[in-house]
């Protein structure tokens, strides 16, 4: 191995070993950002934050409702919605946004909507506006107060419905947590209001703790509908997940004796699902891509997104495949094929020597390459100048008898004996 090969290698370690540390060690300097999102899942190491899961509704739809729900969860990206088969008969289910959405999400989303698929996002805040704003519905982002609350100011009230009947069976009571509001274009085709506070509610748009001309007032969306053509989909959008919690699914309802007593936040999402976006049963996919994770998850959860993002669009695959193919072309014209290894023995190639070596001549002429390399040493010559010089100069720096018929007499023939003996000369000769 030649030195440039060596050091071709070197470097090729050192790059892996500093992607693999910038990928797996640098996020153990990092703060987490995941707080225990709204997920299905239960954490062991984290009960103090079970508050947050959505454990019950994910079996409320597993068990107890009418129909026949698959249910799935999405780390990767939505994009893979775009290779739903029935997304007439699928629900895609985002809460707690944390992330905004790319814009290979958004057209993946619509072309999902567009192709008779149902929505629901579900955001405290406006991260959500990404997604929204394609379809003249806002997220204000700050905080939504109402004078009818439970428990503290943090919970208002609101009433809601699923089909905008004014029947007392299609009313529910939800209780809220920190939500924010929602605005529209008034006059805006496709929307419908299911969901909206009193006429004391308010955004606190400017966040100085009280009700002035730049908040928005006055019967605040908290949750609208989007449908525009009778051929596409269903979208939800709400402005708040609280009520997807195991803490708060089963708050509210009306007053005691009421008919609609009982229809309380899970009461509800289940007439929603049940009865208008899935009647007949299908898929619910809960996107848990939305949600930061904790500083180690974060970077296996990127290269997730990032690798369902380039291989569910036509468009990032096709280029993703022909940056690969140049590539492929470039390392095959610069590969080199590398010399063969393997030794193929041939016997019809081996040739008789036609003299054998007489081996007491061979140690003679390593003898004699002896004493030239010491004259060479001893006084200081190059190869040129000592192969320069006649015999008498040769004779006369050596001065020795013996040694001298080794070096000049080429017909001289040694026994075994006289070069034993030589040998042990030039062992002790210096000069």
């Amino acid at each position: 191995m030649n030195w440039i090969t060596f050091t071709k290698r070197i470097i090729a370690i050192v790059l892996l070993v500093f992607i693999l540390g910038a990928y797996f060690l640098v996020p153990a300097f990092q703060t987490s950002t995941g707080d225990g999102s709204i997920t299905p899942f239960k954490d062991s190491s984290a009960q103090n934050k079970d508050w947050k899961k959505c454990s019950a509704f994910w079996g409320m739809l597993s068990s107890e409702g009418k129909e026949k729900y698959d249910m799935y969860t999405m780390i990767g990206s939505p994009t893979m919605l775009r290779n739903i088969d029935q997304p007439e008969k699928t629900l895609y289910v985002s809460m707690g946004v944390e992330k905004e959405y790319k814009t290979a999400e958004v057209e993946s989303l619509k072309d999902f909507y567009n192709r008779g698929g149902k929505i629901i996002v579900a955001d405290n805040h406006d991260l959500a506006n990404s997604f929204s704003q394609d379809f003249e519905v806002n997220y204000y982002g700050q905080t939504f107060w109402d004078a009818n609350y439970t428990y503290n100011v943090s919970f208002p009230i609101v009433r809601a419905t699923v089909f905008g009947s004014a029947d007392a069976t299609d009313t529910y009571g939800l209780v809220l947590n920190k939500p924010t509001g929602l605005w529209y274009r008034p006059n805006a085709s496709g929307i419908s209001v299911l969901a909206a506070g009193s006429k004391e509610s308010y955004v606190d748009r400017n966040n100085n703790g009280f009700i002035d001309i730049y908040d928005a007032q006055g019967r605040i969306p908290i949750i609208v509908q989007y449908k525009k053509e009778p051929a596409s989909g269903i979208i939800i959008f709400m402005s708040s997940s609280g009520m997807f919690m195991d803490d708060q699914i089963d708050k509210g309802g009306g007053p005691n004796g009421t008919a609609w007593q009982f229809n309380n936040n899970k009461q509800f999402l289940k007439d929603l699902i049940e009865n208008k976006l899935l009647p007949t049963g299908g898929k619910i996919i809960i996107d848990e891509s939305r949600h930061e994770q904790n500083k180690y998850l974060k970077p296996i959860y990127g290269s997730l997104e990032a690798i369902t993002i380039l291989t569910s669009n036509p468009r990032e695959m096709g280029l993703l495949l022909a940056g690969m193919v140049m590539i492929l072309i470039m390392v095959v014209f610069r590969a080199k094929d590398k010399e063969d290894w393997l030794h193929k023995y041939d016997i019809s190639s081996i040739k008789r020597r036609v003299d054998l070596p007489d081996s007491r001549r061979e140690i003679r002429d390593r003898m004699k390459s002896v004493v030239m390399r010491k004259l060479r040493m001893i006084h200081s010559l190059t190869n040129e100048e000592l192969q320069a010089m006649t015999q008498t100069q040769l004779a006369s720096m050596v001065k020795d008898h013996d040694i001298n018929e080794l070096l000049l007499n080429d017909q001289r023939e040694f026994s075994n004996e006289e070069l034993q003996a030589m040998n042990d000369k030039l062992r002790k000769w210096e000069r």
